[in-house]
């Protein structure tokens, strides 16, 4: 066979091939502009795939109150040693006490609050207990809600007052019992009132004051 009547096969095969493919290529449907998407529908995606906002809660309250545990301020500390340790963010972690004789009258401790954040449109019930060892000792209660970054309850206690006799080592702690009440206005609740289903509860721990009485 000559190279010219190949040449020839070759040509004929190709306008053949490409008579039967234009006809399929042009029956493609023209895609057109992109569709338009209505506002709802891009808000309905969003809202869908997006993260729904955090709802106030009773970890919100715990974080909000920091309450610190010390030597009262007109303690006579003539025979009285004390050295406190912090947490790497600068705040008060535990106190030690030496008592030396003669031992003072009294044996005073603060239990002071400071309000980080408002709870407004909540309310919140907040029990503080100190803790000799064992021993409960309730203190007053109060109620939080609305611009509660202002208040700085404040709570002063004689340990002597709650012994029958001093110890050689006694651990006093702080505790808060906490009820968050939501959707609840300041107005509406009392120490008294109970909680319900939707009321939500946490205790919170104090740091903690180690006093040593030296013989």
């Amino acid at each position: 066979m000559s190279k010219e009547f190949s040449f020839s096969a070759h040509l004929t095969r190709f306008f053949v091939c490409a008579m039967v493919l234009l006809p399929i290529l042009g029956c493609s449907p023209d895609a057109g502009p992109p569709e338009e998407t209505s506002e709802s529908e891009v808000t309905a995606t969003e809202n869908t795939l997006g993260v729904a906002p955090l709802r106030f809660g009773i970890g919100d309250v715990e974080t909000s109150i920091e309450m610190i545990l010390t030597l009262d301020s007109d303690m006579d500390l003539t025979n009285v040693q004390v050295q406190q340790a912090l947490t790497k963010n600068k705040k008060l972690a535990k106190v030690e006490v030496r008592v030396l004789k003669p031992y003072p009258e009294k044996m005073l401790l603060t239990l002071g609050f400071r309000i980080t954040n408002n709870f407004a449109g909540h309310a919140v019930q907040v029990i503080p207990h100190i803790f000799l060892d064992d021993k409960d000792l309730p203190l007053e209660g109060f109620i939080l809600g609305g611009n509660t970054a202002s208040e700085r309850p404040e709570f002063t206690i004689d340990i002597f007052e709650h012994l029958d006799t001093i110890p050689s080592t006694i651990l006093v702690h702080p505790e808060l019992e906490i009820k968050l009440f939501l959707d609840t206005d300041k107005s509406e609740i009392t120490l008294e009132t109970p909680p319900t289903e939707l009321t939500q509860s946490i205790t919170k721990l104090g740091n903690p004051v180690r006093i040593d009485f030296l013989p």
